[in-house]
């Protein structure tokens, strides 16, 4: 079963308190963390796409509720469509 992982959550892992744990993140890795996985997740979709993976599945794969939230995330964090990405050709299948 899936579940949302919260700041209170990660904080408590780390034994701080949810700000504490929010500023020593970003002074660590250079990111909130919601900005981090969101990195990860892109990161995680342009492997699967170069791979020849459809656009629809990589979003389900990684997270996103729909192929249009990646296309719009996508486009936000690259500049480009995640079509883009794709090489010419037939598509994995995953």
């Amino acid at each position: 079963m899936e579940r949302t992982v919260t700041l209170a959550d990660l904080a408590g892992v780390a034994r701080f308190s949810p700000y504490h744990f929010l500023r020593m993140f970003k002074r660590a890795t250079g990111h909130t963390p919601h900005r981090y996985l969101t990195l990860l997740r892109i990161a995680e979709v342009k492997r699967l796409l170069e791979r020849g993976v459809t656009v629809v599945r990589a979003a389900q794969l990684c997270g996103f509720y729909s192929a249009a939230h990646l296309s719009a995330v996508f486009v936000r964090e690259t500049g480009v469509r995640p079509s883009r990405w794709q090489p010419s050709g037939k598509p994995a299948r995953l």
